[in-house]
């Protein structure tokens, strides 16, 4: 305030003395009257406007809010929800709040079969928003409207347990029965995964495309282009068996196929690379073990941890795929 001071009451050549003159009132009735920045006002040829009023006092500024303490700072505006969602008479969600007005909003059936993004911050709702969508598709019951919406499946994707748990005591007991709950952090009953598995309906050279993407990224600073010849022929040709065991026998050859951990034994056991190569009919495969031989590839530690035995070592899917 000292400097603003000397700004519009004075002349920089005032002395510190004179500027408390200025600022602090003298006692008694002459001082009271003839002293402080009010007489002196007065008497300055430097009126404030109202922009220099404005600049001196004003509300906190959004830079200078987060250095204020114990103070909340509200960036959310609200406003009733739409009118199709309060006068529908689909699944009920909640109420809507604004301005003292409470009404309450419903999700029409028909939105069930549709997409629909939700995006807020932590801690706003959504996954209570989901939880409510799980339930209005769990209990709704068929329809005769030409457009039904009545649930065929229902697969939700979660990284914690908190939302997983609820729908599970949100699902009518008529459901429970066809409930498949997938825990990937359940050691006792680890979810098998068999990629080269030829019973998934998959192109043999795109899984074994997408296993080298993911091989490249966990040894991005030892992966090299003999790592990859090697570890693409080795699969493609266990991809390769598979598809004839199967073949050969469509109800007990899935159980027999071979998994991600017979790449080893393809590349250090000649008697099992055998066995291998004659249930192996493409061409191209054949000549690449003849001319090349086999080389152990990077890999070796990531096939022999005792969680990579429990994941990869079933010939197919824990739970089949179709029926998930």
């Amino acid at each position: 305030m000292a400097a603003s001071k000397l700004t519009y009451f004075g002349d920089e050549s005032f002395i510190l003395s004179f500027i408390r003159q200025l600022l602090v009132r003298e006692q008694g009735w002459f001082g009271h009257r003839f002293s402080g920045w009010e007489w002196d006002l007065s008497r300055s040829r430097h009126i404030l406007s109202v922009a220099d009023v404005g600049m001196l006092f004003h509300l906190p500024q959004s830079a200078d809010l987060a250095d204020l303490p114990l103070l909340e700072r509200g960036r959310a505006r609200t406003f009733l929800a739409p009118h199709p969602l309060t006068m529908s008479h689909g699944w009920r969600m909640g109420v809507s709040t604004h301005a003292g007005h409470v009404v309450p909003v419903s999700l029409p059936l028909i939105e069930l079969r549709r997409n629909f993004l939700a995006l807020a911050s932590t801690g706003k709702g959504k996954s209570t928003l989901f939880q409510q969508v799980a339930q209005a598709l769990l209990s709704t019951p068929p329809s005769d409207e030409p457009f039904p919406v009545e649930m065929d499946g229902l697969l939700v994707l979660e990284p914690h347990r908190e939302m997983i748990e609820a729908i599970l005591g949100l699902t009518p007991a008529s459901r429970r029965e066809s409930v498949i709950l997938v825990d990937l952090a359940n050691r006792d009953y680890p979810v098998s995964i068999n990629p080269i598995d030829a019973t998934l309906g998959c192109d043999r050279d795109k899984a074994v495309d997408n296993l080298l993407v993911i091989f490249s990224k966990i040894w991005e600073m030892s992966w090299g282009p003999r790592t990859e010849n090697v570890m693409e022929y080795s699969l493609k040709t266990l991809a390769d068996a598979n598809e004839t065991i199967v073949g050969q026998d469509p109800q007990n050859g899935p159980d027999a196929q071979y998994t991600l951990l017979d790449v080893i034994a393809l590349l250090r056991q000649q008697s099992f690379r055998h066995t291998v190569m004659d249930q192996v009919h493409d061409p191209v495969l054949k000549s690449w073990w003849r001319a090349d031989g086999p080389a152990l590839p990077t890999g070796g530690d990531f096939l022999s941890g005792h969680r990579a035995l429990q994941v990869w070592k079933f010939p197919c899917l824990t739970s089949d795929s179709c029926d998930l």
